[in-house]
């Protein structure tokens, strides 16, 4: 779960939600899902198919390199106009 915040438009804020499996390997995981977005919206509110995957960079695995991306059901035909594709990095502190 989490939110997302509208500085411009703050009444534009939302939250959402991914429901999600992933395969974990030694060098990472590939995983999918649903995701529901912007649930407190109703003009704007989508359920989408969710990929995501990540991979370990170096020895100690303490970072993952991360690619996920969400097509909303509703816009299969329109994949080009999707704009929810994000790549990043994921820092795992502790042991």
């Amino acid at each position: 779960m989490g939110g997302k915040i509208d500085v411009s438009e703050t009444d534009s804020s939302s939250l959402f939600a991914d429901v999600a499996l992933n395969g974990l390997f030694n060098s990472g995981f590939i995983g999918g899902g649903v995701s529901f977005w912007d649930l407190t919206e109703s003009d704007t509110r989508a359920v989408a198919a969710l990929v995501q995957l990540g991979f370990n960079i170096g020895e100690a695995r303490r970072v993952q390199f991360v690619v996920e991306g969400r097509a909303p059901f509703d816009q299969f035909d329109d994949l080009g106009n999707n704009y929810q594709v994000w790549g990043g990095f994921r820092f795992r502190l502790g042991h």
